[in-house]
């Protein structure tokens, strides 16, 4: 599991690094607001579905 873990986390900084290299400051800027915008509409799901879960309502 640990492993696993690990080959994630260095693929993950392998492609960040390679996303920098590849791309212009402008682009950068843009994948950056990208990201940030799913990863919040990831925590909202991911909260709406625990809210859902908590009040017993099946999906």
């Amino acid at each position: 599991m640990t492993g696993r873990l690990l080959r994630f986390a260095l693929l993950a900084l392998v492609l960040v690094f390679i996303f920098q290299w590849l791309l212009r400051p402008g682009q950068r800027a843009k994948v950056a607001e990208f990201t940030r915008a799913l990863a919040m509409a990831l925590l909202v799901s991911g909260g709406l579905i625990l809210v859902c879960y908590v009040l017993g309502v099946g999906m």
